[in-house]
């Protein structure tokens, strides 16, 4: 186990870095613009509808928190549904599901059906934005950081442009006009989802590093007998025919293990997307342990091949490969950095989420009017790019501390939110708000590159995708709690005490981390000394 990790670092990776990485990088970037304004401007578009209809503050945050409910629950699912359908796919079906869902909204009568088919634009919209920030790891390593400053640009982007744009529309068209018009726009999802080729057709080749001259023969026999075994891929020409491969006639003789290889390096360049990362150790270490006189290859060879010969023969079907996979990823909630992670997270999002559905009100409960309230959320949007794209860009840096101006970013969301609970002047709500979407920059854009820190890339899936759970359910647990803390306070300052106070809890918790980390640390060198005495043993 050590030998392949050593092995594998002294390899230059093969990640992009830039390339088509950057067509990637601007797909994530026009999805991320358009599908989080249905969370980002939800009080500007269906405000008017609530009010209609005398919904209650509890009736408005269980519409709001069951889309968002939704859209974090995609997030385990992302990872195993890559896996199986490609990045590609997966974001072009939830793309043109997510427009359906906003379509069938604009002919809502009443506050339960808005609830259901917005709930579902939360679902299919969670399914396309999740993979983003899954795909960018795989394509970038040293850039990442400004890879993630585009993503964020494209956010942010849609946060200040939409709210004016959505108003004049309704202004013009009316709610339902409005939000047909709105479902038509998110189509353009399917233009950002068609950039996402699969990253194995990008690959840097794999180069030995300076300076390992030692494990030089074993590395340069590996690459070796992996061009050998692209060679042979690219001769096969696979039919099933009465159970057996079919060759071509201008293939040469190989042997029934070069086929099977061959076979499933096919199999798996299809059907999965592997993180670059992944693909060094795997395609280079395992070729480089893997001894042609294995005796149990031969057995192991001949039941693969017919598994793959007869898929009825137990293969396991999709839905149980992505939940096997599900139930995996949850295992890294034994790692006390993952919690931090996951139960800060929770309290954070929630927070600042269902403060930018209530600040809103709050604004027209002022005195003030929608298309001021719509002007609030505009200037957040200005603010939230300018901090997240230099946030992003300085992550690439040496000498920034993503981990401590995470935890600041933070603070500044607790403050701020705790303070606009005291204000009733539009221009220092406006100054407050400002401060508020600058906090918000700075931690939600280092919130991934963070994770990729702490974690590391190759935990990224399971981390990101237990996060989203455990955020969704929190959604469900405190988001509605807050609408009924309204309704019986009858104040929105209250209820945005509680918002403080979760973003306060998840600034405690990040206290802990470095703790976590030496714990995590000491936990996982316990474990490979035990693995190598029972080796030596």
């Amino acid at each position: 186990m050590g030998n392949a990790k050593e092995e594998a670092a002294d390899l230059v990776s093969r990640t992009p870095d830039g390339g088509w990485g950057w067509m990637v990088a601007g797909g994530c970037a026009i999805m991320l613009f358009l599908l989080p304004l249905l969370t980002l401007c939800f009080s500007i578009l269906f405000s008017g509808f609530l009010l209609d209809h005398e919904a209650t503050s509890a009736t408005t945050a269980w519409i709001f928190n069951a889309h968002t409910l939704l859209w974090n629950l995609m997030g385990p699912f992302a990872g195993p549904l890559t896996k199986e359908l490609g990045f590609r796919k997966l974001c072009l079906i939830g793309g043109v599901m997510a427009a359906i869902s906003v379509f069938i909204c604009a002919f809502s009568s009443s506050t339960t059906y808005l609830l259901v088919f917005f709930s579902f634009a939360g679902l299919f919209g969670g399914l396309t934005c999740k993979p983003c920030y899954l795909i960018i790891p795989l394509y970038f390593d040293k850039r990442r950081g400004m890879a993630n400053a585009i993503l964020m640009a494209g956010m942010c982007t849609g946060q200040f442009v939409a709210p004016p744009c959505i108003r004049y529309l309704l202004k013009h068209y009316g709610f339902t006009g409005a939000t047909i018009i709105v479902s038509s726009i998110l189509l353009n999802c399917c233009v950002g989802a068609s950039f996402f080729h699969p990253v194995e057709w990008h690959l840097k080749p794999a180069v030995p590093s300076i300076g390992k001259s030692a494990s030089a023969p074993i590395l340069h026999e590996s690459v070796a007998k992996m061009k050998q075994s692209e060679e042979t891929r690219s001769l096969i020409d696979e039919r099933e025919e009465e159970g057996e491969l079919i060759l071509s006639e201008k293939q040469m003789p190989l042997t029934p293990k070069a086929v099977l290889r061959a076979r499933v390096n096919r199999r798996t360049s299809e059907s999965s997307n592997v993180s670059s990362i992944a693909i060094s150790m795997v395609d280079l270490s395992s070729v480089a342990h893997q001894p042609d006189d294995d005796a149990d290859g031969n057995e192991r060879s001949d039941k693969l091949e017919a598994k793959l010969a007869d898929p009825s023969s137990g293969e396991p079907s999709l839905v149980a490969r992505v939940i096997r996979s599900l139930i995996t990823d949850l295992g890294i909630l034994k790692c006390h950095r993952a919690q931090i992670i996951a139960f800060g997270g929770l309290f954070l999002i929630n927070g600042y989420l269902n403060f930018m559905m209530v600040f809103p009100f709050a604004v027209q409960a002022a005195g003030y009017t929608l298309e001021d309230a719509a002007w609030c959320v505009s200037i957040t949007g200005v603010c939230n790019f300018i901090a997240r794209l230099a946030a992003s860009v300085l992550s690439d840096y040496s000498w920034f501390n993503m981990q401590l101006m995470y935890v600041v970013g933070a603070v500044i969301i607790a403050a701020s939110t705790g303070v606009f609970s005291f204000l009733t002047n539009l221009t220092l709500m406006k100054v407050t708000l400002a401060f508020w979407s600058l906090g918000i920059g700075i931690n939600i854009s280092l919130y991934p590159l963070v994770m990729a820190r702490v974690m590391g890339v190759h935990n990224m899936p399971a981390i990101f995708g237990t996060q989203s759970l455990v955020v969704g359910l929190g959604y469900v647990v405190i988001g509605p709690l807050i609408g009924y803390v309204r309704d019986v306070s009858g104040s929105y300052s209250v209820s945005m005490w509680v918002m403080s106070a979760e973003v306060w809890l998840c600034v405690l918790l990040w206290c802990f981390m470095p703790h976590a980390i030496a714990r995590d640390r000491k936990r996982d060198e316990a474990k490979e000394e035990e693995a190598e005495n029972a080796n030596v043993l």
